[in-house]
């Protein structure tokens, strides 16, 4: 390995370590050599062999391809939490913790910018729901594993670890300030049609169905509020905007003091990201110019405001009566 590549292993393992870990016991202790052998490959006198390189990308979760790429604006190393257990329950878990770390991260960071562009609700905003956390899960278990089609809501096991982990993360999610979210005008439709579609496939109960209903009807209050104030039950900052174009896909650019991080939700609740600096730039620069087709809604524009939520607020409630009437009588 040559002498740049050493430097970037060097730089990504002090990326990688708590603060409060000594890089140097460390990578004794994990690659069984001497302190004397640890300085040396530190100064550059000893390269890592490639056990060594393997070894620590497990242990400090990082991509040997990662480093290949690092400086090349050619290539960038996408990141994707994947299901290597075949078991919803635990890969869930691991997902959620996940964002328990990073969302930890940023509400202790010194310096957190969080945008967004979203054209449905991301599950880690409906982390302090009951029924709509819950449908995510069902959906997320219905579409990726192999399960038959008409497996319903009322059998699913919600495990009572991942109710009680995803409290823990909400308490970091709402305590991160500066967030930017810029919103489709269908923001509120598609997840509510996502819930109309299973319930017309006999998979939710009607009971189930209206309570769904009924909490994405309060979520849509609350966030109204949040928008008038600018600012939620915490004090967390947001700036909220109404988008005039349709937003393709959910997506997200944070910053975490000099930490950069470019995520798309490309395969429902776990996205893909990056640390790519040139794909960061790039996608921070298109978000941006989003702003230009966009309508600064939050603690402004209250006619607009109150416009957009009682369309909201009107269709679903026109929309579940109209389904209701006719699931009933074809029912009858």
């Amino acid at each position: 390995m040559n002498d740049n590549l050493d430097k970037l292993l060097i730089d990504k393992i002090f990326e990688k370590l708590p603060s409060d870990v000594n890089p140097v016991d460390y990578l004794m202790e994990v690659l069984h050599i001497s302190r004397k052998s640890v300085y040396r490959r530190k100064k550059g006198e000893l390269p890592f062999s490639f056990e060594e390189i393997v070894v620590l990308s497990k242990e400090l979760e990082f991509s040997i391809d990662e480093l290949i790429a690092k400086g090349n604006e050619n290539q960038a190393i996408f990141t994707h939490k994947t299901d290597t257990l075949f078991d919803p329950k635990e890969t869930f878990i691991s997902i959620l913790n996940k964002y328990h770390d990073f969302y930890k991260k940023a509400a202790q960071s010194k310096s957190f910018e969080g945008v967004f562009t979203m054209n449905r609700i991301l599950f880690m905003h409906a982390l302090n729901t009951t029924h709509l956390f819950k449908f995510f899960y069902y959906m997320w278990v219905h579409q990726g594993y192999n399960i038959p089609l008409n497996f319903r809501y009322s059998e699913m096991d919600f495990p009572p670890e991942i109710l009680a982990l995803s409290k823990k993360v909400w308490e970091y999610v709402r305590n991160v300030g500066n967030t930017t979210i810029i919103m489709d005008e269908l923001i509120f439709k598609n997840i509510f049609d996502e819930i109309a579609y299973y319930y017309q496939r006999e998979l939710l109960t009607t009971e189930e169905y209206i309570r769904l209903k009924d909490e994405l009807l309060a979520y849509i209050k609350r966030l109204e509020v949040i928008v008038s104030l600018g600012t939620n039950e915490c004090g967390s900052n947001y700036a909220i905007y109404l988008s005039t174009l349709n937003i393709e896909s959910n997506s997200c650019y944070y910053k975490i003091d000099d930490d950069i991080e470019s995520s798309f939700w490309v395969f429902g609740i776990s996205p893909i990201y990056t640390n790519n600096n040139f794909v960061f730039t790039s996608h921070k620069k298109w978000i941006d110019s989003l702003k230009k087709y966009a309508t600064l809604i939050s603690q402004s524009n209250e006619l607009l405001q109150s416009k957009f939520f009682n369309e909201q607020y009107n269709y679903i409630v026109e929309a579940s009566a109209n389904l209701l009437n006719g699931n009933d009588s074809e029912r009858k």
